[in-house]
C-alpha cells in the first residue's frame, strides 16, 4: 500500500501517536528539552517535526498536533510562533498545554490572545536582558490554567521584577484563576508563606503535586504548610520514595490536624516519568 492510499484518519492516528504527549510529562519541571530527545523518551512535538516531511499531506494532518504542547523559552521563538499563528490562526486554536520558560517579549501578549484554548501551564523564569517583565504581567491575567505547574521562579539579578513577578502569580492563584484545579510544584520549589496563602485560598483547588522532602527543606513552618487548610483540596501527590503512610504520620507529628489529614488523599508519584503507585489526576 502507497503512502497516497492510506486514510487520512489513519495518518492522522499514526502522527498522534508520535506527536502527542500527555501535559504531565510535558510540563512537568523535571523535564528538560533534552530529555525529550534522548533514546527512549516519551512522544513529543520537540522531536516530531521530522515526520511531517514524508509530504505536504503528513504536513497538513500533523501540523495541528505538533502544536497541542508549545514550549517557548527565547525571544526568537515566541516571535516565529507569533508570526505563524497571525498567518494561520487555526493552528493557535489547537494550543493546549503552554510552557513559558522565557521569550517574555510584547509579541507574546499576541500569541496568547490568538491561542484562546490553553488549558495548562508551565510557568517558570531565567530573566534575561531581552525579557519584558510588564509584557508577562499582562499575559498572566490573560491566562485562565486549570493546571498550573510552577518551576524556578528566581533571578539573582533581577530580583525585584522577579518577586513582584511571584506576587502577582500568588494573587492570581488566591483569585482570578478560579478554574485552577492543579498544581504542581518544582522540586526544590522554594515555597513562600505568600504562595502557601495563595493555594490555601484558591477557590476550585482539588490537588497538589510536591516533592515530599521539600517539606523538610521548608522546615516545617505553619505557614508554608497553610495550602493543606484549603477545603476544596482533596488529594496530594508526592514525588518521593515515601509511602503514603509515612507521608501522613510525618504531616501529623510537624503539627498538620488530623482531620485536614484524614480528609486527603496521598498518591505517590514514582521516580520515573508519568508513573504513578494510582491513577494520575484528571487534567
Amino acid at each position: 500500500m502507497s503512502e497516497d492510499s492510506l486514510p487520512e484518519e489513519l495518518i492522522h492516528d499514526i502522527l498522534a501517536y508520535c506527536i502527542l504527549v500527555s501535559s504531565q510529562i510535558f510540563l512537568d519541571p523535571a523535564n528538560s528539552r533534552a530529555f525529550f530527545h534522548r533514546d527512549g523518551a516519551p512522544p513529543s512535538p520537540l522531536a516530531g517535526k521530522q515526520l511531517l516531511l514524508v509530504s505536504q499531506r503528513w504536513r497538513r494532518i500533523g501540523a495541528p498536533l505538533l502544536y497541542t504542547s508549545l514550549w517557548l523559552s527565547r525571544a526568537f521563538h515566541t516571535l516565529s510562533v507569533v508570526d505563524l499563528f497571525k498567518s494561520r490562526p487555526s493552528l493557535a486554536e489547537h494550543v493546549v498545554d503552554l510552557r513559558l520558560d522565557g521569550g517574555f517579549i510584547p509579541q507574546l501578549l499576541d500569541l496568547v490572545s490568538l491561542a484562546s484554548n490553553i488549558r495548562n501551564v508551565h510557568l517558570s523564569w531565567n530573566l534575561d536582558a531581552l525579557d519584558d517583565t510588564t509584557t508577562l504581567r499582562k499575559v498572566l491575567l490573560c491566562l485562565r490554567p486549570h493546571t498550573l505547574y510552577l518551576g524556578h521562579q528566581r533571578s539573582i539579578e533581577v530580583r525585584r521584577q522577579s518577586d513582584t513577578l511571584s506576587t502577582q502569580v500568588d494573587s492570581l492563584i488566591a483569585g482570578e484563576w478560579s478554574s485552577l484545579r492543579y498544581v504542581h510544584l518544582a522540586y526544590w520549589y522554594q515555597l513562600t508563606a505568600g504562595t502557601a496563602r495563595a493555594l490555601q485560598g484558591a477557590p476550585s483547588l482539588e490537588a497538589i503535586c510536591i516533592h515530599c522532602e521539600d517539606l523538610e527543606n521548608w522546615s516545617w513552618s505553619r505557614d508554608l504548610l497553610a495550602f493543606f487548610d484549603n477545603p476544596s483540596l482533596h488529594a496530594i501527590y508526592t514525588r518521593s520514595t515515601f509511602s503514603p503512610d509515612f507521608t501522613r504520620k510525618n504531616l501529623l507529628e510537624h503539627g498538620v490536624r488530623k482531620a485536614v489529614v484524614d480528609r486527603l488523599s496521598f498518591v505517590r508519584h514514582a521516580i520515573e516519568w508519568g508513573e504513578f503507585d494510582e491513577p494520575v489526576f484528571d487534567l
